[in-house]
């Protein structure tokens, strides 16, 4: 019910999507969910993919699927914005996934954030690492932050404490706290925050969908040899 644009109008949401590479099932199932939408609610605008909310799942991967897959990042089989286009969708929004690679590129990126890094500490701002001690307490800031960064985030609805937690645990197996940062300012108010995480596609995929003592000893062993990280998620509320 919170689904809106910009002009407070209120938007229905297909998702789940799910059909095999034949538009006429594909039509059956999109007609009959917007006709749903429309029947039981008036809504005659429709966003999707869009899983419930953007909590749950959204967006299409329309190009690079040859790339490496990666934590966070939706993947699906190429014609299914075909359908959705075919349809009568068009593109709302449009994201980029970017990979930075080599040693070179890496290291002149460096001293550009540790300079700024230190201007914002000399300023009274403060960053901390998550703290398991500190575990819902800090999962509770996280919250407020980002509901305050994203609020002008396309598709953004706000989410409660509970369904929050139940988000934020889904992706905690892949937590390194070393990776998590929140960002105080001088008045020691929360006003930032990013997370990344170890990206481990290949050792969980080296498990071969098992669990035994050979499974794990293989994940253990192809993680360590995971040189990629993800950077997950991050912003800054306006009261920066």
């Amino acid at each position: 019910p919170q689904l809106r644009t910009s002009d407070n109008q209120p938007v229905g949401a297909v998702g789940l999507f799910e059909c095999q590479n034949d538009y006429r099932a594909a039509e059956l199932l999109l007609r009959n969910a917007c006709q749903w939408l429309k029947n039981q609610f008036g809504l005659t605008r429709v966003w999707g993919p869009l899983n419930g909310s953007i909590w749950n799942g959204y967006r299409f991967m329309t190009r690079g699927f040859d790339s490496t897959l990666f934590v966070g990042e939706p993947y699906n089989p190429p014609y299914y914005p075909l359908f959705f286009e075919r349809f009568g969708f068009h593109l709302l929004q449009e994201w980029d996934s970017l990979f930075v690679s080599g040693k070179e590129r890496l290291e002149a990126l460096l001293p550009r954030g540790a300079e700024r890094l230190e201007l914002l500490k000399g300023k009274g701002y403060r960053f901390e690492n998550f703290k398991l001690s500190m575990r819902r307490e800090q999962i509770e800031i996280l919250r407020k932050v980002l509901i305050s960064s994203y609020r002008g985030f396309i598709g953004f609805t706000s989410v409660s404490s509970a369904q929050f937690l139940t988000v934020f645990e889904r992706m905690e197996p892949l937590l390194d706290p070393e990776l998590f940062l929140l960002v105080y300012n001088p008045n020691n108010l929360p006003v930032g925050f990013a997370v990344a995480f170890p990206d481990y596609p290949d050792a969980i995929r080296a498990m071969k969908g098992k669990s035994g003592l050979t499974a794990k000893l293989a994940y253990l062993f192809h993680r360590e040899r995971q040189p990629r990280l993800n950077f997950y998620i991050g912003g800054v509320t306006p009261e920066t």
